[in-house]
């Protein structure tokens, strides 16, 4: 019962907050000023999130690459271990 009554006030909630952004964007003196605003800031951060995600994967892949190179060079090493208490 408790869990239902904290999805009705969630959901009014959301729907309150869906109302003051409307009201706040469409308003029609300032509007066309505000959501220009937001359209520059919207653009500035999903470049910036580009450039942080092209980052990540970069150095994740530098990280596996790293990680790779470490076991073949074990990996040889071992073998030329092997060899030399053959002889």
């Amino acid at each position: 019962m408790a869990r239902t009554n904290r999805n009705k006030w969630m959901i009014a909630a959301g729907v309150a907050a869906g109302g003051a952004a409307a009201i706040y964007f469409l308003d029609r003196e300032r509007g066309h000023t505000r959501r220009a605003a937001f359209a520059t800031k919207a653009k500035h951060w999903s470049a910036n999130v580009a450039d942080e995600a092209v980052k990540s994967v970069r150095d994740s892949w530098h990280h596996v690459a790293g990680t790779a190179q470490q076991a073949w060079i074990n990996l040889a090493r071992n073998r030329w271990r092997e060899t030399q208490r053959r002889m």
